[in-house]
């Protein structure tokens, strides 16, 4: 039971990872990189993270608000972990994992930021 609580932190933690990163993605895209159902891909985004403005597109993409990007931060994800019941599962979500996974989004939006107007 430890490796599907392993692997229920692990989700739960890259899938944040994302919509803090401002990724886009869609229900088939997550069930199929997971090895889960769309459903519960849908029950991850509707109940685990129901705290997050997550917004869904006309290409039927899910992503964070745009006006809640870089609006979380360590504390936020600590009380997520500990809400959704994945405190004691994942103890390793501390202050290095927790930097590294807000500091990847400054990396990915560098690199979905357009490039400046040539005038």
């Amino acid at each position: 039971m430890k490796q599907g609580h392993d692997t229920l932190a692990m989700r739960l933690a890259l899938i944040l990872k994302k919509l803090i990163s401002g990724e886009r993605f869609t229900i088939e895209d997550l069930s199929r990189e997971f090895g889960v159902s769309k459903r519960t891909i849908q029950r991850d985004l509707n109940e685990r993270f129901n705290f997050l403005e997550i917004v869904r597109d006309e290409e039927e993409c899910y992503c964070l608000d745009k006006h809640s990007l870089g609006l979380y931060g360590l504390k936020d994800i600590r009380s997520f972990a500990y809400f959704s019941g994945i405190e004691n599962l994942y103890p390793k979500l501390d202050e290095p994992l927790l930097g590294e996974i807000l500091s990847s989004k400054q990396d990915s939006n560098a690199h979905i930021l357009p490039p400046p107007p040539i005038f």
